[in-house]
């Protein structure tokens, strides 16, 4: 009996400690037509909701890293600039203007470069495509890592900075916003492997998106397989494809790691219901628990460490 007691309290000590170091950031939308939405942070249990970025117009999540948040205004409102801000939790700073940049970037700390979807006219063509960026945080540095007429976005970097995880329809279909796959580059722009091959043909739904580094190493990613969407994790060369949970009655969307990858908060929707929330579960399968429960849409959680 006091074998077990001292093992409940360990647990209990564990959960209290991650509960008081981390957050859950993530986008609430305010209006699905409009597409205006604010950014939400809550403990790790669902409590505590309070917003803490709201501006009219349309104001994303491109990505949060420890104790920051990057978000990027789509629209001149308010008096604020359009462009890239971080936010500390204490205070925000404009970065720079940003056109082009789509939803998501990603930083490495080793270099304190940030890579980023741009919509942009390369030299030489005659309309305007997505590619994957490097940039710095003032924006003074970009440089293309891919060209290609197709779509290329939602790049994450590989712990060391060496590689970098994106979705593309270049071998799908360039014209479609729907037929990605995922894809591995070498951050100076060589290398460059296709890692999935989604079998599905449904129309109208994405094959495959946020892609990411595990802390573990290896890419977990949203795909549309066998009618629903799920997260997959496989290994760098792409081997070792399965489903990161077995899940067929829960929608899963966009996630995230805990830091130390115990933990996955991702966008859940069940079946027959319109409107999306935030779960969070143990990275083995267990203990799923449903955080938010409204018709509001969440989307692009976030782990966020606690300032």
């Amino acid at each position: 009996m006091k074998i077990l007691f001292i093992i409940f309290f360990l647990v209990i000590s564990v959960l209290t400690e991650a509960q008081s170091k981390w957050k859950i950031a993530y986008v609430h939308w305010v209006d699905t037509v409009t597409s205006e939405n604010r950014l939400n942070t809550m403990d790790i249990d669902g409590s505590n909701i309070q917003t803490v970025i709201d501006y009219p117009g349309s104001s994303w999540m491109p990505l949060v890293f420890d104790n920051k948040i990057w978000f990027h205004i789509e629209k001149d409102t308010a008096g604020k600039r359009k462009g890239l801000y971080i936010y500390d939790q204490e205070k925000e700073h404009y970065l720079f203007d940003a056109k082009g940049l789509y939803q998501d970037i990603s930083l490495d700390t080793n270099s304190n470069m940030y890579a980023g979807g741009f919509l942009h006219k390369a030299e030489g063509r005659l309309k305007s495509q997505y590619d994957i960026f490097l940039f710095n945080e003032n924006g003074s540095f970009k440089k293309a890592i891919t060209s290609d007429t197709a779509i290329d976005l939602e790049p994450w970097f590989s712990p060391d900075g060496k590689q970098l995880v994106f979705r593309s329809n270049r071998d799908r279909n360039p014209k479609s916003w729907a037929e990605f796959e995922i894809y591995i580059v070498n951050s100076d722009g060589s290398g460059l492997k296709r890692l999935s091959y989604n079998p599905d043909t449904t129309k109208n739904v994405l094959r495959s998106a946020n892609p990411c580094f595990t802390p573990d190493g290896r890419i977990a990613y949203t795909a549309f397989l066998h009618g629903t969407y799920r997260i997959m994790i496989m290994n760098t060369d792409g081997t070792g494809l399965m489903p990161l949970f077995k899940m067929d009655e829960l929608e899963q969307t966009g996630f995230n790691f805990s830091a130390d990858g115990k933990l996955v908060v991702f966008t859940g929707r069940k079946k027959g219901v319109e409107n999306a929330d935030i779960y969070l579960i143990n990275s083995d399968g267990t203990g799923l628990r449903q955080l938010t429960n409204d018709w509001k849409r969440k989307v692009q959680p976030f782990f966020i460490k606690v300032k």
